[in-house]
């Protein structure tokens, strides 16, 4: 069939339209382009201040604070092994939204890994704990910019942590871990992506897709920003894309990963979950536990424990 030009002009237009109905509104920036939001001087001065917090039970555990990038000041909590001398595995810690670093301690996760040969160090993210700033959320909708530039400051903060503890002179560089659990877990994501001195990581009830997290999530921010105003998945999307995992988490492979999740998650919700596994490459393990977002610890712990062992190579077993 031979179509007049005005008929292929109309259909031109109803293609175009078509198309632009179908396309994405935005382009995602290349990884190499993402990735230079983490770029820093490794050779700037730490400055550490170290205060004793205990020297009791199986850790050392020192109050640290470090310098950063854009002036900043690091909380941290440094737990030394009181046996051996090391080279120890180190393990960086990052806590969820709300936390602090104190809550690894808490939990006695400092006695149970340092018990064990391991040194721990856990920051305090942007705008948690000691770094609290009254009006100030990770999280604001009406401040996208602001939550942005304070999990940007939070990846790169976990990269100086790294700087500080090969400081010690007791951490054996090649066997370097991470833990994280629930906004620990999606920042850590993208800290293990351009982190490349991580050697194996645990994401604990982590997600990707900032616009699906926004739109689906019950936790008590994003439902009272539904409800003030309609949200706009691909708006927060296109002004997350440097925090969100989903362009990082593959960029972690050749390194081993462990997932952890709940079936009945909705605070980080299922779908998150799942396309944060899928944006994986290999090795990776995936157990899901019939649980919301917080897991049964009685489950959780030996299962994150063994594998660390397994990737670490510490306590009963480990090679002398």
């Amino acid at each position: 069939m031979v179509l007049h030009t005005k008929h292929r002009l109309g259909v031109s237009l109803l293609a175009g339209l078509w198309i632009l109905a179908v396309a994405p509104v935005w382009a995602v920036p290349s990884y190499e382009e993402l990735a230079k939001h983490y770029e820093y001087d490794p050779t700037m001065p730490l400055d550490p201040e170290v205060a004793l917090v205990r020297d009791a039970g199986e850790a050392t555990v020192n109050h640290v604070v470090f310098s950063s990038t854009n002036g900043e000041r690091v909380p941290a909590l440094v737990a030394i092994p009181k046996k051996g001398d090391g080279p120890f595995p180190a393990l960086v810690l990052l806590h969820g939204y709300t936390g602090s670093k104190d809550d690894w301690d808490k939990y006695q996760v400092f006695d149970l890994i340092a018990g064990q040969g391991v040194v721990c160090i856990a920051i305090d993210a942007q705008l948690h704990g000691e770094r609290k700033v009254e009006g100030k959320d990770m999280y604001d909708p009406k401040d996208l910019r602001s939550g942005l530039d304070a999990m940007i400051q939070t990846i790169v903060d976990c990269r100086r942590a790294v700087d500080y503890v090969l400081t010690l002179g007791q951490v054996d560089p090649q066997r370097i871990g991470f833990v994280g659990g629930s906004m620990g877990a999606i920042l850590g994501a993208v800290f293990c992506a351009v982190e490349p001195r991580v050697s194996c990581c645990v994401l604990v009830v982590g997600g990707a897709d900032w616009g699906v997290m926004v739109e689906k999530s019950m936790i008590g921010v994003a439902l009272r920003a539904r409800a003030a105003e309609p949200i706009d998945p691909d708006q927060v999307r296109e002004a997350l894309a440097p925090v969100d995992p989903l362009h990082f988490v593959g960029h972690i492979s050749p390194r081993p990963v462990l997932f952890q999740n709940g079936t009945k998650d909705i605070i980080v919700p299922v779908e998150a979950n799942k396309l944060l596994i899928e944006a994986c490459g290999e090795p990776k393990e995936v157990d899901w536990y019939d649980a919301g977002h917080a897991l049964p610890p009685l489950k959780l712990i030996p299962r994150v424990f063994g594998w660390l062992q397994a990737h670490l190579g510490f306590g009963p077993g480990a090679a002398e």
